[in-house]
């Protein structure tokens, strides 16, 4: 719902009060609210003749601002709060919020993270430079928070100024001393009916759905509006035919690192109990462990805190809602024949990054079980009268030993005999590069009941903000093609920062960070000499780590990624983003001028040396991994590459130079 009143301020200034307080009653009312609340009418009371009296101040010295238009209670539905009131002019606009109380810092924060959702989502303000204000009607702004603190070079920060903190009294000064331009006015019905495509981030996006959002109001990037919408209908008519005929159908959906497919899963299995259509249930389901822990405990917290409820029943409503899908698949599967196999209650699952399930060697290994998890999976649901199996598919990004891959869910099709109806985007099928050339048959083995459709696959990326193109830069890094790189680096409004100093990393992140941004260190699993940093790599160590509270605590809690003192691997982030990253390069993946290549190492602790990894399969672990921690960033990168040490073999400043360099090449920036 758009603000609940819009004028302009000359008109704004020629109502009373009372007149404009009707107005919010009325709009307030429909916007499904029962009763109006009387804290609501107080503030209006306070806020209305200060908002005056301030506009009042700057038509006198600037006339033209009473063309301009103001807004109230202006709805910003995924962070699901209502902004005070907001000036907008033609370059700018100001976004004021009120406050009762002496301004802090949260309060600045609240502004930025106004701001910033404006700048990236709302298309109308994309490009109009924001004013934050903060204003106390009753409190003070204290000494230490008179001047906000610097804008960073970085980001989105050209256009998004410093949030400015004053008193009622005085807010008619602080407009006046804003850097306002004179261009006229833009039209606020435009504005306020702009198109608005806000992108969560995967926790934002399973706390919004859980708490009641729909699909519709957290949205997704413009570029990928259409695509998703349109894929989300297909799939939810494959469900209904799947239930209506009393068969068995999976999909295959496949996309770009990035392009929203945990998203689009999350989405159908949330909306399926937020509609109040009559709808099977769909349930989440991820071999992700950290995503599964991360995810599971933020839902659990949000339940909590909404519901009053204990802590055992809020982790239990989380884990029903997102669950592991090895521990579905040991649960639900017997091998043994004595003992009758228990029917699954799911009748829809949906599998996020279904190529990375199990292969038989894995499974043997976990289970002792003499088959592959795309068999477990298919064998629990042909126990039901009908299922549907929606299995998000990507690719480039496979880490780790025991990963089937997309051919394994083939060969498990083929191996049984209970007709499963199979849907698959052309990507599955022909082997693109969003599964990293994977297919679910061979060439010529498509089976003729396959039904390939192009609505299953997302082409593009939505994680990084105003970066669509990001992975293709990725790629074209660790291809080695830096000419490439540089020329698609050209095209992305997406901060890509290259610096020799951790420090100077750490300042960087916490510069670009505006609002509630989340900020931290990535490094690869092989990233072992970190250790001379203080950062540590063991897989003892990281195994350990609290990785839920890294993702989820706030600023000043030392388990939190704000802390900048543990960094996650590919193991810990995949799936998962920040918005601002410093990736922590180290010897464990060097390039190699004379060859003009990437070399991937292990390091021999014994030995103090780095072998080369001469498995395939081992080098392309690696590359993957730096893959992943390439693209866990939402609003900036920053990598981080260390000066070596010429008494330290392990780490020569040579060959930490030339990766430098190379970056440099691929149109990374240096701070």
């Amino acid at each position: 719902m758009p603000a609940y009143y819009r004028e302009t301020v000359s008109r704004f200034l020629d109502q009373t009060s009372s007149e404009i307080i009707g107005l919010l009653t009325t709009a307030y009312s429909r916007d499904s609210f029962q009763e109006l609340r009387t804290d609501a009418v107080e503030a209006w009371n306070e806020e209305l003749p200060c908002l005056a009296e301030a506009l009042k101040q700057l038509s006198d010295v600037r006339p033209e601002v009473l063309t301009w238009s103001i807004l109230i209670e202006f709805n910003i539905p995924r962070i699901r709060r209502r902004i005070d009131a907001v000036v907008v002019g033609k370059g700018e606009i100001a976004v004021i919020e009120f406050k009762t109380h002496d301004l802090d810092s949260s309060d600045i924060e609240q502004l930025e993270d106004y701001a910033l959702d404006l700048h990236y989502f709302h298309k109308p303000s994309a490009e109009l430079k924001i004013w934050p204000i903060a204003v106390t009607v009753r409190g003070l702004v204290p000494a230490r928070l008179k001047r906000s603190r610097q804008i960073s070079m970085f980001g989105p920060r050209r256009l998004i100024m410093p949030t400015t903190l004053t008193t009622s009294c005085e807010l008619g000064g602080a407009l006046k001393q804003l850097d306002l331009t004179d261009a006229g006015a833009l039209k606020a019905e435009v504005w306020d009916q702009g198109e608005y495509f806000p992108v969560p981030s995967i926790i934002d996006a399973a706390l919004g759905l859980a708490g009641g959002l729909r699909t519709t109001d957290i949205a997704f990037a413009e570029a990928a509006q259409h695509d998703i919408r349109e894929l989300v209908s297909y799939v939810l008519e494959l469900v209904r035919h799947a239930q209506s005929t009393n068969t068995k159908t999976i999909c295959f959906l496949t996309g770009v690192p990035g392009s929203g497919k945990t998203l689009v899963g999350l989405s159908l299995a949330f909306d399926s109990n937020n509609t109040g259509e009559e709808r099977p249930s769909m349930h989440f389901m991820s071999g992700n462990g950290p995503l599964v822990r991360v995810l599971q405990t933020a839902l659990a917290r949000q339940h909590r805190s909404q519901r009053k409820v204990r802590a055992k029943e809020a982790e239990r409503f989380a884990r029903t809602l997102i669950q592991n899908i090895h521990f579905f698949a040991r649960e639900y599967y017997q091998s043994d024949s004595a003992v009758a196999p228990k029917s699954p209650y799911d009748r829809v699952i949906i599998f996020d990054e279904a190529q990375r399930a199990w292969d038989r060697a894995q499974n043997k290994k976990k289970f002792d079980r003499d088959v592959s998890e795309p068999e477990m999976v298919l064998s629990i649901m042909e126990r039901v009268e009908w299922a549907v199996v929606i299995a998000l598919v990507g690719g480039g990004q496979e880490i780790n030993d025991g990963e089937a891959g997309l051919a394994a869910w083939g060969e498990a099709l083929n191996r049984t005999a209970a007709g499963w109806n199979i849907y698959a985007s052309p990507e599955a099928l022909k082997g693109g590069a969003s599964v990293a050339g994977g297919r679910l048959y061979e060439e010529n083995g498509v089976p003729d009941a396959v039904v390939e459709d192009h609505r299953l696959h997302l082409k593009v990326s939505v994680r990084s903000l105003r970066a669509e193109r990001l992975a293709e830069w990725v790629n074209s890094v660790l291809d080695g093609n830096a000419d490439d790189a540089k020329e698609i680096a050209k095209e992305i409004e997406f901060p890509m920062l290259l610096t020799r100093s951790l420090g100077q990393a750490k300042a960087a992140m916490r510069d670009g960070a505006v609002g509630s941004a989340r900020y931290g260190l990535v490094g690869s699993s092989g990233a072992a000499r970190l250790r001379a940093q203080g950062l540590e790599a063991s897989s003892a160590f990281h195994f350990r780590y609290p990785w839920e509270e890294w993702f989820l605590t706030p600023k000043g809690d030392l388990r939190s990624s704000f802390q900048t003192e543990v960094f996650a691997t590919e193991f810990e982030i995949q799936g998962l983003e920040l918005d601002w990253v410093c990736l922590c390069w180290d010897g464990d993946f060097i390039w190699v001028p004379e060859e003009e290549r990437w070399v991937a190492r292990n390091l021999s602790l014994s030995k103090s040396k780095w072998n080369l990894i001469n498995s395939s399969e081992k080098k392309r672990f690696r590359r993957n991994a730096y893959r992943v921690l390439l693209t866990r960033a939402r609003q900036g990168l920053i990598v981080y590459v260390p000066e070596g040490s010429a008494d330290d073999p392990t780490r020569t400043s040579a060959e930490l130079d030339a990766v430098a360099a190379m970056l440099l090449r691929c149109g990374m920036v240096e701070i």
